[in-house]
């Protein structure tokens, strides 16, 4: 009997302990039990997000709680797919030991509430990273409330931590689940690190500003013209996009750890918080944007691409100017309906058309959507634009044909925009399809060699093109003593236009850049000359 009553009071005290260990760490999960909203979206809770889901699959639910007054609930969709609610936690001890717990049930339908737990080394704006180590998984069955818990540890080398709970399965319509007080505990002493990461060599920090008569982007008070890509996704890659003359990498969360090999390749960064901002992580936007100041592959932050909600674009913005008011602010529109908010927060404008479908290719949306952009912003203010160089069944569009893009990329230059970007390396780079990527290396380079001239202020239009109704894009701009033209004609049909211009001087060669020719001579004030379905000339004239 003593000894039966021994092993109970150990059994007793361990547990004692153990629950001592988890109870003397705070809850590191912030809003475990729903009750406070989203300070700009007041469907959804304070730091939960949706991933595939909508306000009317992922909501409040306040007939059935487990405490407080409310609780999350999610309906599964078939058309939606899989619709999930996710929390991610940032910053845990790598190698520590954590416990997690929560209150869910669940309507019969289906299969349960599913619960997943991944470690990652980096966020990821959808879903979750390949590279990622999956730590717990359940599928609960319980129609009334019950606690669920599971204890794991934290890779050594990831201190991200992604949570996922969804209806199982997608197919079943119908399928409800609740969820309540959740909770995310460190037990023990955090082990101590065994090899911190080397921090990278830089050199000094460019001072970076905008022309106020031109628009360019200056370094250290020189004219430069960001050439940029979106998602090369290793060193290999990098390496590759600085082969093909691109400076700027698109850098999204995933990608910031590859950030000294950027550097080391020479090219500039526009540091994307996308994820961060739609998860409210206030905290680790701070903590980036003074880890990151004064690293000289900066070239631009970027609160969120394609924002629909301004007021945590407009809060992000804040955060960025008071811990680093020295760096311009890039925010890209989805469309033209956004460019008004956004252009009153970012320093400078982007967005993107991406005109090419596969039912039409309709080059001049590009053109239309530039001189709103510009126009909104009253003139005062770069565009920077995004060209497409992807395609997606889920859209119905089609990779751009090599003469599409170089013609879609002059219709920027003729509309005045200062940064050029393509969207993105993984469609560009095919091997059933080598021609647009091999394509790159010229029309970089071509940009390269024009930049001063890009980059130059737009003078007053005294140029015109004849026959009225040609369909022909076209800006004349003077550098160093010299005219040049730009033209494209974004239609299917060829024609043939003249130029027709006061500052054209009889007799003077047209030479034709890039194509070895030369056009006609100037015949008083004017030249002609053929354009080919999405076929640009730029001209080169003495002035």
């Amino acid at each position: 009997m003593v000894k039966l009553m021994l092993a109970s009071f150990m059994l007793l005290a361990l547990t004692h302990i153990s629950i001592v260990g988890y109870a003397a760490s705070a809850n590191l999960i912030k809003n475990p039990g729903f009750e406070n909203l989203d300070e700009y979206d007041a469907t959804r809770p304070q730091g939960w997000n949706r991933l595939q889901s909508n306000p009317s699959t992922m909501f409040i639910d306040r007939s059935a709680f487990h405490s407080g007054k409310q609780c999350l609930s999610i309906i599964s969709d078939p058309d939606e797919g899989s619709t999930w609610a996710t929390k991610w936690v940032f910053n845990l001890d790598k190698g520590r030991e954590y416990k997690f717990s929560l209150y869910a049930k669940w309507n019969g339908i289906g299969e349960g509430c599913s619960v997943r737990i991944y470690a990652l080394p980096h966020p990821k704006r959808w879903g979750w990273s390949k590279k990622g180590k999956f730590l717990f998984g359940e599928v609960y069955k319980n129609r009334e409330w019950e606690r669920r818990e599971a204890t794991f540890s934290m890779p050594d080398d990831m201190d991200k931590l992604l949570i996922l709970v969804n209806p199982a399965p997608a197919a079943a319509a119908n399928n409800r689940i609740w969820v309540d007080d959740v909770s995310l505990y460190a037990s023990g002493e955090a082990p101590p690190e065994t090899a911190k990461p080397t921090p990278g060599v830089y050199g000094k920090r460019h001072r970076i500003e905008i022309d106020e008569k031109s628009h360019a982007l200056l370094l250290d008070g020189k004219p430069f013209l960001p050439i940029g890509i979106a998602h090369p996704r290793n060193k290999e890659e990098i390496k590759a996009v600085k082969e093909q003359g691109f400076n700027t990498i698109w850098l999204t969360q995933d990608l910031v750890p590859l950030m000294d090999d950027v550097y080391a390749n020479g090219l500039f960064a526009i540091f994307d918080f996308t994820l961060l901002t739609d998860i409210r992580e206030w905290d680790e936007i701070r903590r980036q944007v003074s880890r990151y100041k004064d690293n000289p592959t900066v070239l631009a932050w970027e609160p969120m691409d394609e924002p629909k909600e301004m007021g945590p674009v407009s809060k992000v913005c804040e955060i960025i100017r008071e811990i680093d008011p020295s760096r311009p602010i890039a925010i890209n529109a989805a469309n033209p309906s956004t460019f008004s908010p956004l252009k009153d927060m970012a320093d400078i404008l982007m967005s993107c058309a991406y005109p090419i479908r596969r039912d039409s290719a309709i080059l001049t949306q590009d053109a239309d959507w530039m001189d709103e952009a510009a126009a909104t912003a009253e003139n005062k203010k770069p565009i920077w634009w995004w060209i497409q160089a992807y395609e997606w069944d889920g859209d119905g569009r089609i990779l751009p044909t090599v003469l599409q893009e170089r013609c879609m990329t002059y219709l920027a230059v003729i509309h005045g925009v200062k940064g050029f970007f393509y969207f993105s390396y993984a469609q560009m780079r095919r091997e059933e399809e080598p021609a647009l990527w091999n394509s790159f290396k010229s029309l970089t380079e071509e940009l390269k060699q024009l930049a001063p001239v890009i980059l130059a202020p737009i003078p007053e239009r005294e140029i015109s093109v004849s026959p009225q109704g040609s369909g022909v894009h076209y800006l004349l701009k003077e550098y160093e003593g010299k005219i040049y033209i730009f033209a494209a004609n974004p239609e299917k049909k060829e024609i043939e236009v003249t130029f027709r211009s006061p500052k054209l001087k009889k007799n003077s060669e047209v030479i034709v850049l890039f194509e070895g020719r030369q056009a006609s001579r100037i015949t008083g004030d004017s030249f002609s000359d053929m354009f080919k379905p999405y076929a640009v000339h730029i001209y080169e004239i003495e002035h």
